[in-house]
């Protein structure tokens, strides 16, 4: 009873918004799993055990073993909301867009104002979300738990008033900016909670499958909702539904309903609006709309602060490299921007006088990269120092002698680094050649 009752004064102290985006997860994942993560605020090393609804499947990788539910994205809507305002757009951007039920089953309409948020559905995977909107819950879901953490070690006290103004996050914390208060030294890791890549999706598929490959094969799928105008079956199923026995496994990797990745307008699993047939034989998706079959779960990983708040570990999306000139003849400009799969190479002229027919407006050239190609450059590139450099070096294409860049685009984060052409950078001459060798 004196344990019931620290609770409920616990939960009352800091309000819904926080306690639930720390504990109310372990609901149903733990109810499921038998894993008590709740304890990460009370250990020593905190940072050594798993956030809350994760299992550790590799080294500092962490997987939520369940699907978003309705009943987090509705707290993240109400915390958001109490915080900003129903009126605001920060509340506005937290909104699902429940119309897709009805977009393309009619006999779902009541799905549009109930599924969401009848307590029917809590435990029940979210629908109707956009990439974007998945990437913005899991930057709340990380400064929420790290507030936990620090109001429960004692860091910081709970603000109950808080506003637009005076809201805490992970960068206000460390940059000493939040209430006026020194970043404790000896908490410097935070929980960095992210869309998982197509690379991790799949190590999460194979750590299911060395605890227990039997149920593998059975998931929500070929899922026909509607018989004409009239409703047969519910589409999405419980997010612990499809579960192995061991209290370890990932519930729902394939099927009920597709994932957000963090690699752009890709989903991974697949859903009940697909056949069994082609989530077994494929791991990921196209499309870039919300709809009612495509929702999402997080990863998360153990980040020491740095000014930049970027992990070694973060993925890296994109490098560019361009060189223009001020007083020039021709092709004054070029940008190489390679990814994962390509590179492509434009070229612009500006000053072209007479020889108009010569020298098109823009040339653009594509050829593919192979894995190792993009493997080789991104080992290339120390996130950290790179994050460090200043914006610009020298004067860039000062007595016309050019200007070079080179831009990362590192997880949600774009850094550009503009320097004269002749000039050497330490932090990016390996790079600088890497691209100018790939031909």
């Amino acid at each position: 009873m004196k344990k019931q009752t620290a609770f409920i004064k616990w939960r009352n102290l800091v309000g819904l918004g926080i306690f639930l985006a720390f504990v109310s997860c372990q609901t149903v994942k733990n109810g499921t799993s038998g894993i008590d993560n709740t304890d990460i605020s009370r250990a020593e090393n905190y940072y050594t055990v798993p956030p809350p609804g994760t299992i550790n499947i590799a080294d500092n990788i962490f997987y939520d073993q369940t699907e978003t539910r309705n009943l987090d994205w509705l707290e993240y809507m109400f915390w958001t909301g109490r915080v900003y305002g129903i009126k605001s757009k920060e509340y506005k951007a937290t909104l699902p867009d429940t119309m897709v039920w009805v977009s393309d089953y009619k006999c779902l309409n009541n799905y549009s104002t109930s599924y969401l948020r009848h307590p029917a559905f809590r435990d029940y995977p979210v629908v109707g979300i956009s990439r974007k909107q998945g990437l913005e819950f899991s930057k709340w879901r990380s400064d929420r738990v790290f507030e936990y953490i620090l109001i429960n070690k004692h860091v910081i006290k709970w603000n109950e008033h808080q506003n637009k103004d005076t809201v805490f996050s992970i960068e206000t914390y460390f940059n000493g900016k939040y209430m006026g208060i020194k970043p404790d030294s000896n908490f410097r890791y935070y929980p960095c909670f992210r869309l998982p890549t197509i690379k991790e999706y799949k190590a999460a598929v194979k750590y299911n499958d060395s605890l227990d490959n039997s149920f593998q094969d059975k998931f929500q799928s070929d899922i026909i909702p509607c018989q004409g105008d009239s409703f047969r079956v519910s589409p999405t199923a419980l997010v612990s539904l499809f579960k192995s026995k061991n209290k370890r496994a990932i519930a729902n990797l394939k099927g009920n309903v597709r994932e957000w990745a963090s690699e752009d307008e890709t989903s991974v699993g697949g859903g009940w609006h697909d056949t069994h047939s082609i989530i077994l034989t494929k791991d990921t998706f196209a499309g870039k709309d919300p709809n009612a079959w495509t929702g999402m779960r997080n990863i998360c990983e153990w980040v020491l602060w740095n000014r930049n708040g970027i992990s070694q570990k973060a993925v890296i999306k994109c490098i560019k490299q361009g060189r223009s000139y001020g007083m020039c003849h021709g092709y004054c400009q070029t940008e190489t921007v390679v990814t994962s799969d390509k590179r492509i190479t434009t070229q612009k002229a500006w000053s072209r006088g007479d020889d108009s027919a010569s020298f098109p407006d823009k040339v653009e050239s594509t050829r593919p990269i192979t894995a190792a190609e993009w493997s080789r450059l991104t080992q290339m590139i120390d996130k950290d120092a790179f994050f460090k450099l200043p914006a610009t070096i020298g004067c860039p294409d000062c007595d016309d002698r050019g200007a070079e860049w080179i831009e990362i685009v590192i997880g949600d984060k774009t850094y550009k680094v503009t320097f004269e052409t002749w000039r050497n950078v330490d932090e990016l001459d390996a790079l600088r050649k890497a691209l100018k060798e790939m031909k």
